[in-house]
C-alpha cells in the first residue's frame, strides 16, 4: 500500500479520511475476504487510484474488522463505496452497479482547473485580499462561465471592493443555484451603495450615523461600518423598516463562517435583535 491508497480504522479514520480530503478527494471502500463483489471491485479502484496520479486517494475499510464505521456511514451491503471532500461525505454509492458508476465518482469529486482556482479564490476570500481573490475566480468563469460558487465569489469580491455597479448587474442576472440566496442578500447593500448621498447636512443623528457606516464599508473599513451599524440598531432595531439590519447581515456574509471577529458580530447582532 502507498500513500494514495491504504487500509484505515476507526483510530485513523479521522486523520487519513477526514483530514485528507480537506488537501485531496478521498473515496472510501467498504469491502470483507468473503464479498465476492469486492474482490471485483477492489482492483478497479487501485487502478483508478493510481492512473489518477493522485487526484485522490483511496482508503479501505474491512467491514468484518471495523464494525462502527459501517454502521455510522450507512453501509447495510457489498459492495459500499463513499467519497470525502473538505471533510464531508459528498457522494455514495452502493449495490450491484457500483462497479460502473465508479468512473463518474471519480469524475465528479476530482479537482479541475476551475475548481483549483475557486479554492484558491476562497482561500484569499478567507484573508481578505479581495483583488486577488476575484482574479482567482475570473480564472475560475474563464474555465466555466456559469459557475454559482465562482460567480459567487466573483460578486462577493465586488461587494467588498465597493464596486456597486457590477456588482448589481451580476446579481440581477445570478443563476438559480444554491448560492442564489447568498447573492441575493447583498442586493440592499449594494443598492444603498448606489443610492449614497453626498449632501448629509439635513439628516438627524441616527441617519447621520447610518449613511457615514455606508460610506465606511463602500471604501472597505467593514468593520467600523459594522459598529456604526449595530449603534443604529441599539437606538431603533427596525430602522429604515429592517434595511440597517439587512446592512449588517450582508456585510456579515462578506467575511464568511469562519471569521472570528464577524462571529462575534453575529452575537452581537443576535443580542440586539432577541
Amino acid at each position: 500500500m502507498d500513500d494514495l491508497i491504504l487500509d484505515v480504522s476507526e483510530s485513523n479514520f479521522e486523520q487519513e479520511v477526514l483530514d485528507y480530503s480537506h488537501r485531496s478527494p478521498v473515496i472510501v471502500e467498504f469491502w470483507a475476504e468473503w464479498s465476492a463483489v469486492s474482490k471485483q471491485l477492489t482492483p478497479q479502484l487501485q487502478r483508478s487510484a493510481r492512473e489518477a496520479h493522485g487526484a485522490f486517494r483511496l482508503a479501505r475499510v474491512n467491514v468484518d474488522q471495523e464494525k462502527t464505521l459501517p454502521g455510522r456511514y450507512g453501509v447495510r451491503s457489498l459492495p459500499a463505496v463513499r467519497a470525502f471532500v473538505n471533510g464531508m461525505l459528498t457522494a455514495e454509492l452502493n449495490g450491484p452497479l457500483v462497479e460502473t458508476r465508479i468512473h463518474d465518482l471519480i469524475k465528479a469529486i476530482s479537482p479541475t482547473p476551475g475548481n483549483l482556482s475557486i479554492g484558491r479564490g476562497q482561500s484569499l476570500l478567507a484573508r481578505k485580499a479581495w483583488a486577488e481573490a476575484r482574479a482567482a475566480f475570473s480564472e475560475a468563469l474563464d474555465q466555466e462561465e456559469d459557475n454559482s460558487a465562482a460567480l459567487y465569489g466573483y460578486l462577493t469580491c465586488l461587494v467588498a471592493e465597493g464596486n456597486a455597479s457590477e456588482a448589481l448587474a451580476m446579481i440581477e442576472t445570478f443563476p438559480a443555484s444554491r448560492e442564489y440566496t447568498l447573492a441575493q442578500n447583498y442586493l440592499p447593500l449594494v443598492q444603498a451603495y448606489l443610492n449614497l448621498e453626498e449632501d448629509t447636512s439635513g439628516e438627524d443623528e441616527l441617519q447621520a450615523t447610518y449613511t457615514s457606516a455606508l460610506r465606511l464599508a463602500r471604501r472597505g473599513n467593514m468593520y467600523a461600518a459594522l459598529d456604526g451599524l449595530l449603534d443604529v440598531l441599539r437606538k431603533n432595531k427596525r430602522y429604515l423598516r429592517g434595511t440597517a439590519r439587512a446592512m449588517v447581515v450582508a456585510l456579515l456574509q462578506v467575511f464568511g463562517e469562519e471569521d472570528e471577529q464577524a462571529r462575534a458580530y453575529r452575537s452581537e447582532l443576535a443580542a440586539i435583535l432577541f
